[in-house]
């Protein structure tokens, strides 16, 4: 077993701190103790270190509980910036974000598609020009994102990258990592549909749901009691295997196993094409045994679906068909379309950056 040192042990305490900050923003040192558990003298120490290191800063007294005064303490929006690209078929534009998460610059680098190495330079050229070299230069650039339009694939921009010796192609978040020797994140857009605020306001209001989203990949997420719940250790899970599987796992009533030809539903349906017939009833049929489980297991009031697919006329109406009959004779759930709020999405990346950059070890 490995032996702990004090320095691992000082480190953990600091990303506890942090950590509370960035869940709950603007508390006191009393307050981080008790969130933390930690000593109030440890929190003071490494609140100490923190502000003179210029991570966080006092935001001001707070209001009074009828005890001593309270400094209130958050991250310091000045610490670092972050940059976000948003990738996509028709154009790329790169975001700077301070460390509050405030939206400090917006730059269109493309307004149609651009190769890898094109877009490794115009990045490299927006970020110099919107912050000062003097700032890169002492670390203030904390990571960059890469937000990728849910068709896209990262080898689409691979860079050219040469040296005196030999020339390689090597990946665009390579390269930047090269270039600025900080984190470099790549998502896809379809993940962020899964946020909490960037869905329906419907599926806010309903208490006990699920959410599926059908792009490049199928995600569910499930909400019980207005809490979002956690399945084999993750909020959102990837139940594309189910949706494709050879035959699904999963049980109907009767003991019978429903049977699924594979790779018809992910040809022409799960990027939003529109298709009929035999094709239609076939991604109804995958796409209900993979539902099927969730509802069993927590029997929500709504079933939420999202994405492209979710828009083909009847689809809907389909699934909710399909999905009664299969629970008979368990009350099925509502199905309906969630209406996207067309947030951006380039924030919540900023955040996971900003997590990974204050929080990790």
């Amino acid at each position: 077993m490995k032996k702990i040192s004090l320095k691992d042990m000082k480190q953990e305490n600091r990303r506890l701190i942090l950590q509370s900050i960035l869940e709950h923003d603007n508390l006191s040192r009393i307050e981080l103790a008790q969130q933390s558990g930690l000593s109030p003298s440890t929190v003071s120490s490494l609140i100490a270190e923190l502000l003179e290191e210029e991570i966080l800063i006092e935001t001001g007294e707070l209001a009074s509980t009828g005890g001593r005064k309270r400094t209130g303490l958050t991250v310091n929006p000045d610490y670092a910036a972050i940059a976000v690209v948003d990738v996509k078929r028709s154009g790329a534009t790169l975001r700077m974000f301070d460390m509050q998460l405030q939206e400090q610059g917006k730059k269109v680098l493309a307004d149609s598609y651009i190769s890898g190495n094109e877009l490794l330079i115009a990045i490299t050229a927006a970020i110099f020009e919107m912050e000062p070299k003097s700032s890169l230069s002492a670390g203030k650039l904390a990571g960059i994102g890469l937000l990728f339009q849910e068709d896209m694939t990262e080898s689409e921009f691979n860079v050219m990258y040469s040296t005196t010796l030999s020339s390689a192609s090597i990946s665009l978040k390579d390269a930047l990592f090269t270039q600025f020797h900080v984190p470099v994140l790549e998502e896809y857009s379809q993940s962020y549909a899964m946020v909490p605020p960037v869905l329906a306001e419907g599926l806010a209001e309903s208490k006990n749901s699920a959410f599926i989203h059908i792009g490049q990949r199928v995600l569910a997420s499930v909400t019980v009691d207005g809490k979002r719940v956690n399945i084999q250790g993750r909020k959102v899970i990837d139940i594309t295997p189910l949706v494709e599987a050879e035959k699904s796992k999963w049980a109907l009533p009767g003991g019978e196993n429903a049977p699924a030809k594979q790779g018809l539903f992910s040809k022409g349906l799960m990027d939003g094409h529109t298709a009929a017939g035999e094709r239609m009833a076939l991604a109804v049929r995958q796409l209900t045994n993979a539902i099927k489980p969730l509802c069993v297991v927590f029997t929500p009031d709504t079933v939420f679906l999202g994405g492209k697919l979710s828009k083909v006329p009847g689809f809907i109406k389909a699934i909710q068909n399909s999905l009664g009959k299969q629970l008979e004779p368990l009350p099925a759930p509502n199905v309906e379309a969630a209406a996207e709020t067309g947030e951006d999405v380039a924030d919540v990346l900023a955040g996971r950056i900003r997590q990974n950059v204050l929080c990790a070890h």
